[in-house]
């Protein structure tokens, strides 16, 4: 599926599923980073990783803030295919800097 069907996709249903998006190679380093953010399921459901808590709570508990602890993650989340994606599902041409007049 090229990006523009997936655009129509995405306003018509209001989700899009693209299944092979980013290679699994430029997912590898950020998989192997999943540990700085997350404890591992077996910590998380016996309660011996102290990071569960933060998960717990309310629908708000655990939310991360950009920059994140991993690096690897945070450029995923700044990956060209994914801002090119963003650009046309929100149908924009990317960042304008505002015109200045001189004084």
């Amino acid at each position: 599926m090229d990006l523009e069907e997936a655009a129509q996709v995405w306003r018509e249903d209001g989700f899009v599923i693209l299944p092979g998006f980013i290679p699994p190679d430029e997912l590898k380093s950020a998989a192997s980073e999943l540990d700085l953010l997350f404890p591992s399921a077996e910590g998380f459901h016996d309660a011996t990783d102290a990071r569960r808590e933060r998960f717990i709570g309310d629908q708000f508990a655990g939310i991360d803030y950009f920059p994140f602890a991993s690096t690897e993650i945070s450029l995923l989340a700044v990956n060209h295919r994914i801002l090119t994606l963003a650009e046309m599902l929100l149908e924009d041409d990317g960042f304008q800097p505002c015109a200045t007049t001189a004084a």
